[in-house]
């Protein structure tokens, strides 16, 4: 496990008290040595730890490893409904893996319009599959 360099919660409360208002983008340090490792209660507990005093967040989460993390990572969405998801990654996904997030998180009224994506494909996909017209 990666240590921090810094303490989260200091560095939120520095960062919302000279600037106001605002959007958090807050998110785990990943590593390109294992792009597929999952998201863990503890990290998505920890994290919500943080987050909760805050009400408008987002969380980016990388696209390659959101299905096996699932479980863990619908609490980022259950806790508040002001809290969004940014799924991000560069390499083009399966269209399967796109037919699996979409459907999980668009058709889905508590979860629908709370996701970001900024997954390479992701619009192709779309249109493709004539939902973005």
């Amino acid at each position: 496990k990666m240590q921090p360099k810094f303490d989260a919660t200091e560095f939120l409360n520095v960062v919302t008290s000279q600037l106001g208002p605002l959007v958090l983008s807050i998110g785990w340090t990943t590593t390109s040595t294992n792009v597929n490792a999952v998201y863990t209660n503890e990290m998505v507990d920890e994290m919500i730890s943080c987050a909760e005093p805050y009400t408008e967040v987002t969380f980016p989460v990388r696209g390659s490893c959101f299905r096996e993390s699932w479980q863990v990572l619908q609490k980022l969405y259950q806790k508040s409904g002001n809290w969004t998801v940014t799924l991000w990654w560069s390499d083009v996904l399966s269209t399967e893996e796109f037919d699996w997030i979409y459907n999980t998180l668009e058709s889905d009224g508590e979860f629908a319009n709370r996701t970001y994506y900024d997954l390479a494909g992701f619009r192709s996909y779309l249109s493709d599959c004539h939902i973005m017209e």
